[in-house]
This record gives C-alpha cells, sequence and structure tokens, in this order.
C-alpha cells in the first residue's frame, strides 16, 4: 500500500515542480499586505482629503453592483476636550486638503456630524461680508464661545472663532465668526440631505442648557427622543412616553408657517428638548396651540401641528 501511495504522489507531483519554501512565502505574504495597508491609507486619504464616494464590490452580491461608500461624517476629527478663544485674529490658511470642519463649543455640544464634503463650504466662504466693527459697537449681544475647528488631511488643524463680531482672517480678510458659523451650518445642512449619514441622540437632556447650534429644521432631521422642561431650567427634565416622542415626530416632520397665537401665560412655562435622528438636541416652546420653533431668522422659524395639550402635558 505505501508503495502505491508513493506512486501515486509522484505521478501527482513531477521531480521538477518548483520548491514552495515556506519563509519565502511568509515573506512575500507580509509585503502583500503591506502594500495592501499602504494603498488603503493613501486611498483613505484621498477620500477625506475631497470628499469623494468610493465604489466598491458589494460581498455576497449577485451581479457585483458597486455600493457607494462615503467619509462618515461621524468619525471626522473631534473637537478638543476644551476650547479657547484666540486672543488675536487667526487666519485659515485655505480649503486645499481640507477634510473636515466640526463646531466646537463650551460647554460641549453633543457629539453630532462634522463637515467632510468642503466644497460645499468654499462658495460660502467667499460670499461672506466684511468684517463690520462699527455694527458689533451698536448692539447687545452675549459673546459664545465657540469656534470652527479646521482639520486638514496632513494631520493639520486650525480654530478660527464662529461667534457674532469676532472677526476672524479668511482669505486674506476679516469676516464676522457670527457670518462664519452661519456658513457652515448651510453648508452643513446641505451635505446632511445629500448623505443621508444618521446617529440618534442617545444621551440625556438638560433644562438648565441652552441647546447648541446646529442645522436641524424641522421637515429634515427626524425627532427620535425627548423630554419635557417645567419653568425656568430649574428642575430636572422629565422624558417623553414613547406615544408622546411619535406625536411630536410627526409634527416635526409637517412643519407649518410661524403662527403667534394669544393665550393665558402659564405659571410654569412649558418647552420641550428632542434628539435627533443626526445627534442633535432642539428646543421648542409652548405656542398655545401649537409648538414653535425658532430657527436662525424669522423666515426659518415654524410651527409644528401639535401642542403641550394635545400632548397631555398641560392640567
Amino acid at each position: 500500500m505505501t508503495e502505491n501511495l508513493h506512486d501515486l504522489l509522484t505521478r501527482a507531483v513531477p521531480d521538477d515542480a518548483p520548491v514552495f519554501e515556506p519563509h519565502a512565502l511568509a515573506a512575500a505574504a507580509r509585503r502583500r499586505r503591506a502594500r495592501g495597508r499602504a494603498a488603503g491609507a493613501g486611498l483613505a486619504a484621498a477620500v477625506l482629503a475631497v470628499g469623494a464616494v468610493v465604489a466598491i464590490t458589494a460581498p455576497g452580491g449577485d451581479d457585483g453592483a458597486p455600493v457607494a461608500r462615503e467619509p462618515d461624517p461621524y468619525a471626522a476629527t473631534a473637537c478638543p476636550a476644551a476650547i479657547r478663544m484666540p486672543t488675536t485674529t487667526p487666519e485659515l490658511p485655505g480649503t486645499d486638503g481640507l477634510a473636515g470642519v466640526r463646531l466646537c463649543t463650551d460647554p460641549p455640544g453633543p457629539p453630532a456630524d462634522a463637515l467632510v464634503e468642503p466644497d460645499r463650504l468654499t462658495a460660502r466662504l467667499a460670499a461672506l461680508p466684511d468684517f463690520d466693527p462699527g455694527r458689533c459697537a451698536a448692539i447687545d449681544f452675549v459673546p459664545l464661545q465657540q469656534v470652527l475647528r479646521f482639520s486638514y488631511a496632513d494631520g493639520a488643524s486650525v480654530e478660527v472663532p464662529a461667534a457674532m463680531c469676532a472677526p476672524a482672517d479668511v482669505g486674506g480678510r476679516q469676516v464676522d465668526g457670527g457670518d462664519l458659523a452661519g456658513a457652515f451650518l448651510d453648508a452643513l445642512a446641505e451635505q446632511r440631505d445629500a448623505l443621508g449619514a444618521t446617529r440618534p441622540y442617545a444621551g440625556t437632556f438638560d433644562c438648565a442648557a441652552f441647546p447648541a447650534a446646529s442645522p436641524a429644521r424641522p421637515g429634515h432631521e427626524k425627532i427620535t427622543s425627548g423630554a419635557v422642561c417645567r419653568g425656568f431650567g430649574d428642575k430636572p427634565a422629565e422624558p417623553l412616553t414613547d406615544a408622546q416622542v411619535r406625536q411630536v415626530a410627526e409634527a416635526w416632520s409637517r412643519p407649518g408657517p410661524l403662527m403667534l397665537a394669544k393665550c393665558t401665560p402659564r405659571d410654569e412655562p412649558l418647552s420641550l428638548l428632542l434628539g435627533t435622528d443626526r445627534g442633535d438636541v432642539v428646543q421648542v416652546q409652548d405656542g398655545c396651540t401649537t409648538l414653535t420653533w425658532n430657527g436662525r431668522s424669522e423666515d426659518q422659524s415654524a410651527s409644528l401641528p401639535v401642542s403641550m395639550s394635545d400632548l397631555g402635558l398641560t392640567p
């Protein structure tokens, strides 16, 4: 039997067959893996730098159709643990190689998404008006502690003021930090509609904290959680029930023009803090017969077709 097995092996593997040396094979495999990692790293950097969409083959697909892969707006460089407003006017180096932009606030806001398609911001930056110190001298405003963090593909980053009447140097000229923040929020809103990436807010609600600025607006994001605040921020938030969240989510999806109704002021004002599917926390006010959404301008504000009474939150 042993001789028969030897004959079979001899016929299957001839004498002049190539020799497979284990160490050489292992070294070749390591080289292939290294080349693969280097290629992957270069591709990742290119994707971040230009905000491109990369097509890959769908695993397990019948026809091998490509599947769109997009840069993850939640994985972009995070905000620093603490921010310091610059004492001088920082200069934005430019948008070449820009990989992501985040709005960073003190106190910190929820871990929301970043702008990873910088081209959406470039044209808006060029359209910003010049900084007007006279306007700031003539108005009263509350200074905000917030900056935009611009991160580049080479690992560099720069933080510029993103608060009203805080000057920032963009493209060799000074602009108002508040205008800069508005341009960023508009670009991020446009990116959200295009990418569709979501991460529902999973944190707690604090009635004493004012929600951070975000591009969220009725009819776009979805409401996934919420709480009611009673009084003037001196009481703990009361979580909404699942049924109440569904009612508010339905009303949020069908906003109408802002309507101001007259009613008897409540001894204890009511407002809602709502979490969205994009990671935002937004606030809506009691509008008597509706809920009132106060946008960044009057034309962006809206009324939501549900009231505090409809939600069972009034006596």
